[in-house]
C-alpha cells in the first residue's frame, strides 16, 4: 500500500493580499487504514493545497481550512502504472507524465459514469520531489484529465429548445431546457435535481459542487427531501425514468414507501419555470417533504428576504471563515409562500413562490453559497392518496417587497418595443395596480390558495425607469427598486 506522507503548505508570495486558503499548515493523519489517496497541485499564488477525496469515518484533516472549492466534481481513483519526468527538479518540484489505470470513484457521493474504470490514461503534474508519486500509488484523476475518456457532447432532443449535456462535470448528462429569457437544466440519475437556472447570463444556483470537508460534498442545485418513518433524507440520490418535450420534462421514480411523480416545465414567453412533485404512497405513511436550495453567493451583496407576519426580514450573506462553517437562521411565522434572492453585485432577483406556506423556511450561510431550505407540514397518507408540492421561480432585474407581498420585474424587447413583465404574490386579494408616469395598469390574478395570490403583468411599454413606480396593493403605495 502507498504511503502518505505529512505535507505543509508553503508561504504564498502574495502583496499583502488575504491567500485564497488560510497559511496554516495542513496536516494529515499518520496512519492510513484502507483506501486512502491524495491529490496535489500548485495554484497561482505557489500555495501547495492538499485535497482529500476518499475519507472514512476518522477525521483525517486538522487544522486550516474546512472546505475546498473545486472548479469541476467528478474525480476518479486512478492506480499509477508508469511514471516519466519530463523536467527536471526546480526549486523541490518535478513536472512528471503519469499513466494510470481507473480504479473507482474518488468520492462515495460522486459515482463513475458506465465505462471509465479499467481504463488507462496519461496525466502530467507537478509535484514536490519528495511528494512524487511511485508505481502503486493511488492518485486522484481530476474530470479535465477525464474528459478524453468521456464523451457527453451536446446532443440535440428538441433542435433549438432542448439538449441532452453535461452541464456539472460529474461525468453524467443533463437534460437542458432554452428559451429567449431563461436556460435551465435538470439531472434525471440525480433525484431530478434542478442543477442550473440561468437569466441574463446570471447563473442562479451552485452547479458544480463544493468539497465542504472530507465527508460531505454539496452538489449544489435544487433538490428534494423527505422524512417518512424509518425511511427519508436526501432523495437526490435517486434516479428517474423521464420523457421530454419541448417546454416540459416529465420524471418518474421510488423511494421507500412512495411512488414519485415531477414535471419541470420552462415557459416560453414568460420568465417563469415551475416544479412539481408528487409523493403517493404505496403503504400508510407519513411524509415531511422539504426542498433545499442552493445559491451562488456574493459576500456583502446577496441579500435574502423573508416575508414574515411582524415584517420583512433582510439577511445579507456573509463568507463563513474557518471555525464557522454556516451561519443558520430559521423563520417560522411566514406570512408569504415565497421568498426574494437579490444579487446586488449582477443587478438581478429571483423570487421564489412555493404553492402553500411553509411551516418555516430555513438559511443557511457557507464559504460560496448559501441555502434556502423550505419546510412543509407533515402529511399523513393513506395507501393510494397523493401529496402534492409546487415551486416557482421567477427571475427579473427590479423588485418590490414587503411583509404582505412579494414581486420582480423586467423588461424585454419585443418588434422594437420593450415589453414590462412582471409577477407578484400578494396576501391582498384585490387586484394591484401599477402607476407608471400616472397611468393605472391592472394586473391580471393567476392562481392562488389559502388566502395567497399570484399575479401576472405582460404589457407593451416604452417606459424603463421603474424606478419613478409606484406599485399600489390593497390602497398602499410601494415603491419598486433597481438592481
Amino acid at each position: 500500500m502507498a504511503s502518505i506522507h505529512e505535507v505543509e503548505e508553503m508561504n504564498p508570495e502574495t502583496s499583502g493580499e488575504k491567500p485564497a486558503y488560510p497559511q496554516e499548515a495542513v496536516r494529515f493523519h499518520p496512519e492510513i487504514v484502507g483506501r486512502k489517496v491524495i491529490h496535489r497541485r500548485i495554484d497561482e499564488q505557489h500555495i501547495l493545497h492538499v485535497i482529500i477525496l476518499h475519507p472514512t469515518s476518522s477525521p483525517l484533516l486538522h487544522g486550516g481550512h474546512r472546505g475546498f472549492i473545486l472548479d469541476n466534481m467528478l474525480r476518479a481513483l486512478g492506480k499509477v502504472i508508469e511514471v516519466e519526468e519530463t523536467g527536471e527538479e526546480k526549486a523541490g518540484f518535478i513536472s512528471l507524465r503519469i499513466r494510470a489505470r481507473v480504479a473507482g470513484e474518488a468520492h462515495p457521493a460522486l459515482k463513475l459514469p458506465p465505462g471509465l474504470k479499467g481504463r488507462c490514461l496519461w496525466v502530467e503534474r507537478v509535484y514536490r520531489e519528495r511528494l512524487r508519486p511511485r508505481k502503486g500509488d493511488f492518485i486522484v484523476i481530476t474530470y479535465d484529465e477525464l474528459s478524453s475518456l468521456i464523451k457527453w457532447g451536446r446532443e440535440p432532443l428538441v433542435p433549438g429548445k432542448v439538449f441532452r449535456e453535461d452541464v456539472d462535470a460529474d461525468g453524467f448528462p443533463e437534460i437542458t431546457f432554452e428559451t429567449d429569457l431563461l436556460r435551465c437544466s435538470v439531472a434525471p440519475h440525480r433525484g431530478a435535481t434542478l442543477r442550473s437556472l440561468k437569466y441574463r447570463g446570471k447563473e442562479f444556483f451552485v452547479g458544480k459542487g463544493e468539497y465542504l470537508n472530507v465527508d460531505y460534498i454539496e452538489l449544489g442545485g435544487v433538490d428534494d427531501h423527505m422524512e417518512s418513518g424509518k425511511y427519508g433524507g436526501a432523495l437526490s440520490s435517486l434516479k428517474y425514468e423521464y420523457e421530454v418535450d419541448e417546454g416540459e420534462i416529465q420524471l418518474t421514480g421510488r423511494a421507500k414507501g412512495f411512488e414519485i411523480e415531477k414535471a419541470i416545465n420552462l415557459e416560453r414567453d414568460f420568465p417563469l419555470l415551475t416544479v412539481k412533485i408528487s409523493f403517493k404512497a404505496r403503504k400508510k405513511a407519513e411524509l415531511n417533504y422539504w426542498m433545499r436550495m442552493a445559491v451562488r453567493g456574493v459576500p456583502g451583496r446577496s441579500v435574502i428576504l423573508f416575508p414574515a407576519r411582524d415584517g420583512l426580514v433582510r439577511e445579507r450573506y456573509h463568507f463563513q471563515y474557518l471555525d464557522s462553517l454556516f451561519r443558520a437562521l430559521e423563520i417560522s411565522r411566514m406570512s408569504l409562500p415565497g421568498v426574494l434572492v437579490l444579487d446586488e453585485a449582477e443587478g438581478v432577483s429571483l423570487l421564489v413562490v412555493f404553492s402553500q406556506l411553509p411551516e418555516s423556511v430555513a438559511y443557511r450561510s457557507y464559504g460560496t453559497f448559501f441555502t434556502v431550505e423550505p419546510a412543509f407540514e407533515r402529511a399523513s397518507l393513506k395507501k393510494g392518496e397523493v401529496s402534492q408540492y409546487l415551486l416557482g421561480l421567477i427571475p427579473g432585474t427590479f423588485y418590490s417587497a414587503s411583509g404582505f407581498h412579494l414581486g420582480v420585474f423586467d423588461f424585454q424587447k419585443e418588434k422594437g418595443r420593450n415589453r414590462l413583465i412582471s409577477s407578484l404574490v400578494t396576501v391582498e386579494r384585490r387586484a394591484p395596480e401599477l402607476l407608471l408616469r400616472g397611468k393605472r395598469i391592472s394586473y391580471s390574478r393567476i392562481g392562488g390558495f389559502d388566502g395567497t395570490h399570484f399575479w401576472k403583468l405582460d404589457v407593451g411599454t416604452e417606459e424603463r425607469d421603474l424606478e419613478e413606480a409606484s406599485l399600489l396593493i390593497g390602497g398602499e403605495s410601494y415603491g419598486i427598486d433597481g438592481l
